[in-house]
């Protein structure tokens, strides 16, 4: 077994003295638009990939799971230009392949709910911060537009207090099979692992 957490966004030597100290073996990285490179070309650069790594290593550690450029509601609105985002995703994948990551995992906008959430902190070891969802307690009042998108709500069905009809959720799907359809066959031929996690943070009172 091995302790993977969170990554710090400067990964500052701080925090990585401090995740040594407390036994991390690994960092996950959640977001796809920190890697160098994504913000100018739409995917992480190689060079700079190896750079991290070996940063992590230094301190006897190494990246375990990754995240692609996120497939935004563009994609699945079928709005102009939005396929350079799949194409996008599928040169990260190949990149992070290259790089030696071992897991990468997509992000969708709509994948989840998170206007029919509460969100809380949890502290564990070392003063480390958790988090979690839960839908037992139920928000007491609709999010705003500015609070949906804040938290990757997809708010062009103008949802508030419901998840999606059906007719919504199909089209979701189809667009989701369209993107795995294109990243399955680059993880096939690299080795690289393409993870899902549907509930995230996983619910155990769904």
């Amino acid at each position: 077994m091995r302790v993977s957490v969170g990554h710090d966004p400067g990964l500052s030597e701080s925090y990585l003295r401090k995740m040594c100290q407390l036994g991390v073996d690994c960092i996950d990285f959640g977001s796809g638009a920190w890697f160098p490179g994504v913000k100018e070309q739409g995917y992480p650069d190689l060079d700079e990939l190896v750079r991290i790594r070996r940063r992590l290593q230094s301190w006897g550690m190494d990246w375990n799971r990754v995240t692609l450029p996120d497939i935004t509601e563009a994609f699945f609105l079928d709005r102009d230009g939005a396929g350079r985002e799949l194409e996008n995703s599928a040169a990260a994948l190949a990149v992070f392949a290259e790089a030696g990551a071992p897991i990468a995992r997509q992000r969708c906008e709509g994948d989840t709910f998170n206007h029919l959430l509460r969100h809380y902190r949890s502290v564990h070891r070392g003063g480390y911060l958790g988090s979690g969802d839960t839908v037992l307690r139920g928000r007491a009042q609709p999010l705003s537009e500015q609070e949906l998108r804040s938290r990757r709500v997809h708010v062009w069905d103008g949802a508030s207090t419901e998840p999606p009809g059906r007719e919504a959720l199909d089209d979701w799907w189809d667009h989701f099979c369209r993107i795995y359809g294109r990243l399955v066959p680059i993880a096939d031929e690299t080795g690289i692992r393409l993870a899902m996690h549907p509930s995230d943070i996983p619910m155990p009172d769904t």
